[in-house]
């Protein structure tokens, strides 16, 4: 037993106080699984025959290679939903921040925005602090504005959540490539990123026309 043992002893004997934390914020059900076949994976680097079922699969999500694109589209998606969004938002409600920032956006995304913006010295626009997962909810409670060009992959009578799981799909894809220990993004995801991004990008340009 000792032998296999040793090679995950190793490991954690001469990691980083960083891959240390990681371990240690893992929590529930997919954090227990994803920290025993990252060690199960430092025994297999050692012994080949060790191999588990599951083994394979998860050493293959662990491979960035195709995260540096993944960060360019999600970049590239969130930096043109926060353009349109906010023209749109002003055009609506007013130019002015205390019409468009009070009236279109939820008052607990406004809190956090001003909250991390004042934090980093910015006191004139907390839209800048604006993330993916929050315009979810401003586009949510906009829909009236935003539902027609928002919604891919999906009907015009289906239900908002439906409509709108493409972009949580991207937030996902998102959370990974600005978190690299949580692995890599996969060939299919690569694929439905970049299907969206192209898709997106020309409606937001024949939107704009």
């Amino acid at each position: 037993i000792w032998k296999y043992q040793e090679p995950v002893c190793h490991y954690l004997g001469s990691a980083s106080p960083k891959i240390i934390h990681s371990y240690r914020e893992k929590h529930g059900e997919g954090g227990f699984s994803a920290c025993a076949y990252s060690l199960m994976w430092q025994i297999h680097n050692k012994y080949n025959h060790f191999d588990p079922s599951g083994l394979q699969q998860y050493i293959k999500s662990q491979d960035k290679t195709n995260n540096p694109l993944a960060f360019s589209l999600v970049n590239e998606i969130e930096k043109e939903i926060n353009i349109y969004c906010i023209a749109r938002l002003k055009k609506e409600f007013g130019d002015s921040i205390s019409q468009w920032w009070h009236e279109g956006i939820p008052q607990k995304i406004r809190i956090k925005a001003r909250e991390d913006a004042e934090n980093s010295g910015e006191y004139n626009h907390p839209e800048k602090f604006l993330y993916l997962i929050d315009w979810l909810d401003i586009i949510s409670k906009n829909f009236t504005l935003f539902g027609e060009i928002f919604t891919i992959n999906a009907k015009p009578t289906d239900s908002k959540k439906k409509r709108l799981a493409w972009l949580r799909k991207i937030n996902e894809i998102r959370n990974i490539v600005d978190h690299p220990p949580r692995g890599g993004v996969s060939d299919d995801q690569l694929e439905y990123l970049t299907r969206i991004h192209d898709e997106f990008i020309l409606r937001l340009k024949n939107e704009v026309k």
